[in-house]
């Protein structure tokens, strides 16, 4: 199996832990009080709110979701998926190349539930753009970082 077929295991397999479930449910949340916060969503008040007082987080995702339509709640939801399989993703390739640089054999013993908490800490945080980024940026020799 190769690396890029190891990432790709691992990061939808990801996808079935607790953690991507929670992951999911906290940025359908976020992304659903951005809503309510302003035009374009401001991430940072929604992120207080949450923080802050998640009931009342809640109750307002609730409303603005119940308030959207069919297709906008698909919407919704394939924007959120692809944000967490994102996350994922980044977080399957950081801890393959890690082993590889500390010669750790092929990444075999990396877990999900490894990459899940990996991803879900570079999703929260913000990272997760700046992380993919690294990993894409053309090195001296024309390949990928």
């Amino acid at each position: 199996m190769t690396n890029r077929d190891r990432i790709i295991d691992l990061a939808y397999k990801a996808q079935d832990t607790p953690i991507a479930a929670q992951l999911t449910d906290y940025q359908a949340l976020l992304t659903l009080v951005a809503l309510v916060a302003g035009p374009g969503g401001h991430v940072q008040e929604a992120i207080s709110l949450i923080t802050d007082n998640r009931a009342e987080a809640r109750t307002v995702a609730r409303a603005e979701f119940d308030s959207l339509d069919k297709a906008a709640r698909e919407n919704l939801e394939k924007a959120v998926a692809w944000e967490v399989i994102g996350c994922m993703s980044v977080a399957a390739d950081m801890l393959i190349r890690t082993h590889a640089l500390l010669d750790d054999g092929d990444g075999e013993g990396i877990t999900v539930e490894a990459v899940a908490t990996l991803g879900a800490a570079l999703c929260i945080s913000g990272l997760v753009g700046p992380a993919r980024d690294i990993l894409h940026t053309p090195r001296d020799d024309g390949e990928e970082a």
